[in-house]
């Protein structure tokens, strides 16, 4: 089922049936805006056709897709019952990948703390889930290419990563004289 979600999404962009729309919303910042547009494209390219009024368009979007992404949290997007997406946008092909305040992920876990409760509850809570990247390649708005890359072929497990995370974390709570806060 996955492949061929991967597939019509592919088929879709080769296509050129989803065009990129400048985000109108009210996001506080220009690269959250930016980010959402390209949400919003990668959500079109699941779509069956591109002709879809806005209100039927969000009624298909909330057919396919379990979460939707919040500002603050990933995934970007979850396909019922299915994978999640993170969408990712560059420049240019050389450079590394900003991955926000996260280290790389090649799966997601619904106890991931990093996640709204709201997400983690979907497709019945307790589910673990591939992650596949969707990487734009851009430049004014024009879409140049995309990559799927899917998060086994490009991260490695999750406790590489939590090892070295946990170590600094643990190192920076043996600070003499340092004051911890609460914070979101």
């Amino acid at each position: 089922m996955s492949i061929n979600l991967i597939i019509k999404s592919i088929i879709n962009f080769a296509n050129d049936e989803v065009v990129l729309q400048t985000d109108s919303s009210n996001y506080n910042n220009r690269i959250q805006n930016m980010g959402n547009s390209f949400e919003n494209y990668v959500k079109e390219l699941f779509l069956d056709e591109t002709n879809y009024k806005t209100q039927q368009k969000i009624q298909k979007f909330a057919e396919i897709f379990s979460w939707q992404g919040s500002a603050n949290n990933p995934p970007d997007l979850i396909l019922r019952n299915s994978f999640a997406i993170e969408v990712k946008k560059k420049e240019s092909k050389k450079g590394s990948l900003a991955l926000n305040s996260s280290y790389p992920k090649n799966s997601i876990f619904s106890e991931d703390s990093k996640l709204s409760r709201d997400c983690s509850i979907i497709d019945g809570g307790s589910w673990n889930k591939d992650l596949f990247y969707y990487i734009f390649e851009a430049s004014n708005k024009q879409v140049k290419s995309l990559f799927i890359i899917d998060g086994k072929c490009y991260c490695a497990d999750k406790q590489v990563y939590s090892k070295i995370f946990d170590n600094i974390k643990k190192e920076i709570f043996e600070i003499k004289d340092l004051e911890f806060r609460e914070t979101k």
